[in-house]
C-alpha cells in the first residue's frame, strides 16, 4: 500500500508541477493569438477571434527571422569554440603533472568569482579599437572569452573521472 501511495504522491507532485510549468507557456500562447485590442481585457475566450496577425507583424515588420538566424550562428560558433578549447586546457590539467598546474586552476576560478561587468569598458575599447563593434564576431569572442575558464574547470572534472588507461589503450 505504501509502495501505491508514494507512487501516486510522487505523480501528484508531477502533476501540479507540469501544470505550473506547462500552464504559462500555454497562457503566452492565448495572449499571442489574441487580438490587439483585446489584450488589456479580463476574459477572453481562445476561439472566439483569434488571429495571427501578431506573427505576421512579427515577421513582415521587424527582422525577426534575421535575429533567430543570429542567435543561432552565435550560439552554435560560441559553443563549439568552447567546448573546443575547453577541452583542450581539461585535458591538459587533467592528465599531465607541470608546474604551476593548481595556479591556473586557481585563476580559472577567481575569473569566475569576477562579475562580467568589470570587463565590460576595456572590452568596448578593445573591439572598437579592432572595428569589431556591432558584429557577431564580437559576440562570440565575448561568449568564447567569458565561458572558457568555467568549461574547462567542468572538463576537467569530467576527465580525472576517465581512467588513463583508456588514453593509453587508444595510442
Amino acid at each position: 500500500m505504501f509502495k501505491t501511495l508514494g507512487k501516486a504522491t510522487k505523480f501528484s507532485v508531477l502533476a501540479i508541477w507540469l501544470v505550473f510549468t506547462i500552464f504559462p507557456l500555454y497562457w503566452m500562447f492565448l495572449t499571442s493569438i489574441r487580438p490587439v485590442r483585446e489584450v488589456t481585457k479580463k476574459f477572453y475566450y481562445p476561439h472566439a477571434n483569434s488571429t495571427l496577425d501578431s506573427y505576421r507583424t512579427l515577421f513582415n515588420q521587424y527582422a525577426f527571422g534575421t535575429y533567430i538566424k543570429n542567435s543561432f550562428i552565435v550560439s552554435f560558433a560560441a559553443s563549439a569554440f568552447v567546448i573546443f578549447i575547453g577541452m583542450l586546457g581539461a585535458y591538459a590539467l587533467a592528465r599531465y603533472k607541470f608546474k604551476g598546474k593548481s595556479q591556473i586552476m586557481l585563476v580559472f576560478l577567481v575569473t569566475q568569482m569576477i562579475p562580467g561587468l568589470i570587463a565590460l569598458a576595456p572590452l568596448y575599447l578593445l573591439l572598437s579599437k579592432v572595428h569589431l563593434l556591432n558584429t557577431l564576431i564580437a559576440l562570440i569572442f565575448c561568449y568564447v572569452g567569458g565561458m572558457v575558464p568555467f568549461a574547462t574547470i567542468m572538463l576537467r572534472g569530467f576527465l580525472q573521472r576517465i581512467p588513463p588507461e583508456l588514453d593509453e589503450a587508444a595510442l
